[in-house]
């Protein structure tokens, strides 16, 4: 056990909020059960009406995290009532579908937002439904390069990946991502002394809330 987990009361431990955001139908839910719900993947699950949550607890460097995983809806009629779940995030996943450039383009809105409701947090794009671009071959290298493009000029990481594909793969794309900005999300709330949640608080509050 390390100085940090060392100082913190019984039942507490630190917290990392991490949102997924982007146009509806571009994979965050499916990405979201793949990562927190293992081993489950449908190609049936419907856009998300509003939010959906996630609570998973993981171990990065050596670190126990409560990963507070929230998928936001796309919907345009929806962005208005999800702006309040910016505030407090630490992190997020910015989701398009390589598929539908129309995702891709909406980026910069998503990201505008991030930056003011969340504040300068760690963002990673993330490019999804790589299964699409070799089978159907729905997107050229254009739009690719596009999204190496944006993400070089706001000083973001890219990940490319398939939800459908990675789904259940011990130490998949999915995995990794998730670690990654996990980490960044831990590094910044250690910049910022730490946030500490009551583990039965917010599961009794979760619990209650839904």
């Amino acid at each position: 056990m390390d100085q940090e987990e060392k100082g913190l009361r019984a039942g507490e431990i630190a917290s990392v909020k991490i949102l997924l955001i982007g146009d509806s139908g571009v994979g965050k839910s499916s990405l979201l059960a793949a990562y927190a719900d293992k081993n489950r993947f449908s190609n049936e699950i419907t856009s998300t009406i509003g939010i959906d949550y996630r609570a998973k607890r993981v171990k990065i460097d050596g670190k126990t995290i409560l990963a507070q995983i929230w998928d936001t809806a796309g919907q345009e009629r929806f962005r208005t009532i999800t702006t309040a779940y910016y505030r407090g995030t630490h992190c997020s996943l910015l989701v398009f579908d390589l598929s539908n450039p129309k995702t891709f383009e909406d980026c910069n809105f998503w990201l505008q937002n991030i930056r003011i409701y969340a504040g300068d947090v760690p963002v990673i794009l993330v490019g999804n439904k790589m299964d699409k671009i070799r089978s159907d071959r729905l997107v050229t290298e254009a739009t690719i390069a596009a999204a190496e493009a944006f993400a070089a000029k706001e000083k973001i990481p890219l990940v490319l990946l398939s939800t459908k594909e990675e789904a259940g793969k011990t130490g998949s794309k999915i995995d990794q991502l998730f670690q990654s900005i996990i980490r960044l999300g831990h590094q910044r709330v250690s910049a910022r002394d730490g946030a500490l949640i009551d583990i039965e608080k917010q599961e009794k509050k979760a619990c209650c809330s839904s």
